[in-house]
């Protein structure tokens, strides 16, 4: 018997959305470290020029606000990802197991905790950059 959700798609169709979003979720997550981590070596070599230290701190500290308010949509988006799974899970049809959910959802979520790791990484180097 074929599992049809809500929209009326079968399996491949289901499972096919998720790794799409698999997808756009790795290539964000991938564009977002290469970003920050051009501009925290940006920032790092402005601040080693004595004359532009001040300027370079002023945006460090606007790119360590964007990163915190980047982690904190992360955490909204975990908290309500999380909150979700009992009711997804009773309505789901038995065809249909956890893994083929959440399983690229959770790979996503994995993929983003460790790019909030790398965010944490680059606001302690630019906090020694500018304060040790």
């Amino acid at each position: 018997m074929m599992y049809t959700d809500h929209k009326g798609r079968g399996d491949m169709a289901v499972m096919q959305e998720q790794k799409d979003i698999f997808k756009r979720i790795s290539f964000a997550s991938v564009r977002n470290i290469v970003g920050f981590g051009v501009v925290v070596w940006g920032i790092s070599y402005l601040s080693a020029m004595p004359d532009i230290k001040k300027p370079a701190l002023v945006l460090a500290a606007i790119i360590v606000l964007i990163m915190i308010t980047t982690m904190n949509a992360l955490m909204i988006f975990t908290y309500y990802t999380i909150k979700s799974i009992p009711t997804t899970m009773q309505e789901k049809d038995a065809g249909m197991s956890f893994q083929d959910i959440y399983g690229f959802t959770l790979a996503g979520i994995t993929l983003r905790l460790v790019e909030a790791g790398v965010y944490i990484y680059y606001i302690v180097y630019l906090y020694r950059l500018f304060f040790v």
